[in-house]
């Protein structure tokens, strides 16, 4: 079988231009996948701990902490001490981080129905059940 004949080397080519179009999108808003990545979970559930944001998102303390104080520098994030905690930070989303991210959703809503445009509602479902069949097999979930 030719390499660009497997269904990893297909899934990875795919997801690797995806991934850059997605990029591009962020970086007009000098914003990283994984920092959008926080902002986005604060958006949905603004007032976070780190400590929280570490659960919800599979990564690190270290590496949250990091993007947190790059969100701060950038004016997207702010952090609020907690009553009766002095070591437990909440992190809020500012006025302007507020105001952006819903610009940033809809330019990547665009993008992936972009991409559903090209299949019929059968094939995205298709689509949709083999990815994660594959996904689940590729986990061990």
């Amino acid at each position: 079988m030719k390499r660009s004949e497997y269904m990893g080397y297909l899934i990875a080519r795919t997801h690797r231009f995806t991934r850059q179009k997605a990029t591009k999108i962020l970086s007009e808003y000098d914003f990283t996948a994984p920092q959008f990545g926080v902002l986005r979970r604060l958006y949905e559930e603004d007032g976070l701990s780190a400590k929280d944001l570490v659960a919800r998102l599979f990564s690190d303390s270290s590496t949250i902490m990091d993007i947190i104080d790059r969100l701060e520098e950038k004016g997207c994030v702010r952090r609020e001490n907690r009553r009766g905690v002095r070591r437990e930070n909440r992190i809020f989303l500012t006025k302007r981080a507020k105001e952006t991210i819903p610009e940033v959703l809809k330019q990547l809503d665009e993008w992936d129905q972009a991409i559903r445009a090209l299949l019929s509602p059968q094939e995205t479902k298709a689509l949709e059940e083999g990815l994660k069949k594959i996904f689940e097999l590729a986990s061990g979930e």
